[in-house]
């Protein structure tokens, strides 16, 4: 997925967060998942390097120190962190991993997928497959989000 899906994402994950629970600890929540929602790439630790001779043939190349789509992306790394923030009652910790869990759920979707039970090996569900499923199943996971965030604050 683009970095801009993943923004928007964190968006829609964050205004559930803020309907679900409209108060102090939810704007602090909220703004922790949307920082979660790009923290799986962030972490990777990027650096851009400049390849080429000539240049008109000069091109920006992106280095991570972590290999793209591995252990940062790994699904039951964020699992576990979302679990600790629910049980220690920490909502920064919570909303950040429900950010990048939101991330790596997205990015599973894509041809490339993402290390679901080891970090080494990568799984895809294949439902990506150009820009226009991409917009597709954004909408439809941030209107889920949206949904039963408004769903839990008519319910409380």
């Amino acid at each position: 997925m683009k970095s801009s899906s993943h923004k928007l994402g964190g968006i829609a994950l964050g205004g559930a967060i803020l309907a679900a629970l409209p108060s102090g600890t939810g704007v602090v929540a909220a703004v922790a998942a949307y920082l979660g929602s790009t923290a799986p790439d962030a972490l990777e630790i990027p650096r851009w390097k400049e390849e080429g001779f000539w240049p008109w043939s000069r091109r920006r190349v992106r280095h991570s120190a972590v290999p793209h789509r591995t252990a940062t992306h790994w699904l039951a790394a964020w699992v576990l962190l979302a679990l600790a923030g629910v049980i220690q009652g920490w909502p920064v910790l919570w909303g950040f991993a429900l950010g990048g869990l939101l991330h790596v759920t997205l990015d599973w979707l894509t041809p490339m997928g993402i290390p679901v039970w080891r970090p080494d090996v990568r799984h895809s569900l294949r439902r990506v497959s150009g820009p226009g499923t991409e917009l597709l199943w954004l909408v439809a996971v941030s209107a889920a989000m949206v949904g039963t965030g408004l769903t839990i604050s008519l319910l409380t």
